[in-house]
């Protein structure tokens, strides 16, 4: 739609935006969050006085929500997936798996908030507070290490090359994507 005038379209050309990201092999999901998206960005450009009004328009519908939860027997697979690849990439799903964190925050995890002795890992981040973003106070966990955290924190920990637990080459990783798929 970059080629027109917001107060041009027309349901139509939402429905066969939908239409042309469904052939591409989009889910439904994804089509929805993009014009969604769009939608939202008319929203405030009607508000802030950039168009006249917010033109009608379509939604295609979410689709199914992804609620699938991995059996026990899935779980042990997705390990010794992660443990046949990269080293840090079992670390990282044991420890989505011991905290039920956000990848993120596992990510983020440093040395200093893992207590051997108490048999704990923190997960929160100590940041200044920002009040400009709405998020900064969300907390995250203060965790109990369960066996299988206390395993695999213990044998890396002796071959720690910088604070963050999940690292490589001596860096903190900001992603394990590829080696999660792999490990799938």
């Amino acid at each position: 739609f970059a080629a027109r005038d917001p107060m041009n379209l027309l349901p139509d050309d939402w429905r066969e935006y939908a239409r042309q990201r469904f052939e591409l092999g989009r889910k439904p999901a994804t089509v929805h969050t993009e014009l969604a998206r769009l939608s939202n960005c008319l929203k405030w450009a009607a508000e802030s006085h950039m168009i006249e009004r917010r033109p009608k328009h379509w939604l295609p519908s979410r689709g199914k929500p992804r609620d699938r939860v991995l059996s026990p027997e899935e779980a042990g697979r997705l390990i010794a997936g992660a443990r046949e690849g990269d080293p840090h990439i079992e670390v990282f799903v044991v420890l989505l798996f011991g905290s039920g964190g956000r990848h993120t925050a596992v990510l983020d995890l440093e040395w200093s908030r893992v207590d051997f002795a108490a048999g704990t890992y923190d997960l929160e981040v100590d940041l200044p507070p920002d009040p400009m973003n709405k998020s900064w106070r969300k907390g995250r966990a203060n965790l109990v290490m369960s066996k299988m955290v206390r395993a695999v924190l213990e044998r890396i920990h002796p071959g720690r090359t910088c604070d963050h637990v999940i690292e490589h080459g001596g860096t903190r990783l900001v992603t394990c994507a590829d080696g999660f798929r792999n490990a799938c």
